[in-house]
Protein backbone atom coordinates (compact mmCIF):
# COMPACT_ATOMS: atom_id res chain seq x y z
CA UNK A 1 0.00 0.00 0.00
CA UNK A 2 1.28 3.46 -0.92
CA UNK A 3 1.23 6.13 1.76
CA UNK A 4 0.89 9.67 0.49
CA UNK A 5 2.14 12.45 2.69
CA UNK A 6 -0.11 15.48 2.72
CA UNK A 7 2.40 17.25 4.95
CA UNK A 8 5.22 16.77 2.46
CA UNK A 9 3.13 17.59 -0.61
CA UNK A 10 1.68 20.85 0.65
CA UNK A 11 4.25 22.09 3.15
CA UNK A 12 5.11 25.74 2.68
CA UNK A 13 7.61 27.66 4.75
CA UNK A 14 5.75 30.53 6.41
CA UNK A 15 8.66 31.77 8.50
CA UNK A 16 10.96 34.45 7.16
CA UNK A 17 13.97 36.00 8.88
CA UNK A 18 14.41 39.70 8.36
CA UNK A 19 16.92 42.27 9.54
CA UNK A 20 14.95 45.28 10.73
CA UNK A 21 16.41 47.99 12.91
CA UNK A 22 19.71 46.19 13.33
CA UNK A 23 18.12 42.97 14.62
CA UNK A 24 17.33 39.75 12.83
CA UNK A 25 13.80 38.73 13.63
CA UNK A 26 11.92 35.65 12.50
CA UNK A 27 8.34 36.32 11.49
CA UNK A 28 5.76 33.58 11.05
CA UNK A 29 3.36 34.70 8.32
CA UNK A 30 0.30 32.94 9.66
CA UNK A 31 -3.20 33.89 8.60
CA UNK A 32 -3.53 35.96 11.78
CA UNK A 33 -0.29 37.83 11.07
CA UNK A 34 -1.33 38.53 7.48
CA UNK A 35 -4.69 39.86 8.73
CA UNK A 36 -2.82 42.27 11.01
CA UNK A 37 -0.69 43.43 8.09
CA UNK A 38 -3.80 44.01 6.00
CA UNK A 39 -5.36 46.05 8.79
CA UNK A 40 -2.17 48.08 9.15
CA UNK A 41 -2.21 48.98 5.47
CA UNK A 42 -5.92 49.82 5.61
CA UNK A 43 -5.33 52.06 8.64
CA UNK A 44 -2.60 54.00 6.85
CA UNK A 45 -4.65 54.29 3.66
CA UNK A 46 -7.63 55.47 5.70
CA UNK A 47 -5.65 58.40 7.06
CA UNK A 48 -4.63 59.45 3.56
CA UNK A 49 -8.11 58.88 2.12
CA UNK A 50 -9.68 61.05 4.83
CA UNK A 51 -7.78 64.14 3.73
CA UNK A 52 -10.12 66.98 2.83
CA UNK A 53 -10.24 68.14 -0.75
CA UNK A 54 -8.25 71.31 -1.16
CA UNK A 55 -10.51 73.63 -3.05
CA UNK A 56 -7.93 76.39 -2.89
CA UNK A 57 -9.57 78.06 0.08
CA UNK A 58 -7.14 76.78 2.74
CA UNK A 59 -4.65 79.29 4.00
CA UNK A 60 -0.99 78.37 4.22
CA UNK A 61 -1.36 78.17 8.00
CA UNK A 62 -4.31 75.76 7.67
CA UNK A 63 -2.41 73.65 5.16
CA UNK A 64 0.60 73.47 7.47
CA UNK A 65 -1.59 72.47 10.40
CA UNK A 66 -3.29 69.79 8.30
CA UNK A 67 0.09 68.43 7.15
CA UNK A 68 1.32 68.30 10.76
CA UNK A 69 -1.85 66.50 11.88
CA UNK A 70 -1.60 63.96 9.09
CA UNK A 71 2.06 63.27 9.84
CA UNK A 72 1.28 62.86 13.55
CA UNK A 73 -1.54 60.40 12.76
CA UNK A 74 0.65 58.44 10.34
CA UNK A 75 3.48 58.26 12.89
CA UNK A 76 1.22 57.07 15.70
CA UNK A 77 -0.52 54.55 13.46
CA UNK A 78 2.75 53.14 12.10
CA UNK A 79 4.27 52.83 15.59
CA UNK A 80 1.12 51.18 16.95
CA UNK A 81 0.96 48.66 14.11
CA UNK A 82 4.67 47.86 14.27
CA UNK A 83 4.21 47.24 18.00
CA UNK A 84 1.63 44.62 17.06
CA UNK A 85 3.58 43.19 14.13
CA UNK A 86 7.12 43.18 15.56
CA UNK A 87 6.84 42.37 19.24
CA UNK A 88 6.49 45.91 20.58
CA UNK A 89 9.33 47.40 18.53
CA UNK A 90 7.42 50.33 16.99
CA UNK A 91 8.94 53.16 19.02
CA UNK A 92 12.36 51.48 18.97
CA UNK A 93 12.27 51.38 15.16
CA UNK A 94 11.06 54.98 14.98
CA UNK A 95 14.10 55.96 17.05
CA UNK A 96 16.46 53.68 15.11
CA UNK A 97 15.44 55.16 11.77
CA UNK A 98 15.92 58.74 12.93
CA UNK A 99 12.28 59.57 13.73
CA UNK A 100 11.28 58.92 10.14
CA UNK A 101 7.65 57.96 9.63
CA UNK A 102 8.26 57.01 6.00
CA UNK A 103 10.81 54.41 7.11
CA UNK A 104 8.13 52.85 9.33
CA UNK A 105 5.60 52.88 6.50
CA UNK A 106 8.20 51.25 4.26
CA UNK A 107 8.69 48.49 6.84
CA UNK A 108 4.95 47.77 6.75
CA UNK A 109 5.06 47.71 2.94
CA UNK A 110 8.12 45.44 3.02
CA UNK A 111 6.40 43.01 5.40
CA UNK A 112 3.33 43.02 3.17
CA UNK A 113 5.56 42.09 0.23
CA UNK A 114 7.01 39.18 2.19
CA UNK A 115 3.52 38.02 3.12
CA UNK A 116 2.56 38.13 -0.55
CA UNK A 117 5.59 35.92 -1.30
CA UNK A 118 4.36 33.39 1.28
CA UNK A 119 0.90 33.41 -0.28
CA UNK A 120 2.42 32.91 -3.76
CA UNK A 121 4.56 30.05 -2.42
CA UNK A 122 1.41 28.40 -1.06
CA UNK A 123 -0.34 28.72 -4.41
CA UNK A 124 2.67 27.35 -6.31
CA UNK A 125 3.00 24.42 -3.91
CA UNK A 126 -0.68 23.60 -4.25
CA UNK A 127 -0.66 23.87 -8.07
CA UNK A 128 2.47 21.79 -8.52
CA UNK A 129 1.05 18.85 -6.64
Amino acid sequence: MTVYSFDKEFAVETKKSVNIGGQVQTINFTDNYIKKLNKAEISVSGILNDLPDDDGNMSAKEQAKLADNVMDKLTKTAIDWLNKLLDGRGQELYNFYGHNTYALLNIITFLTGLSNDVIKDRKVANKSK
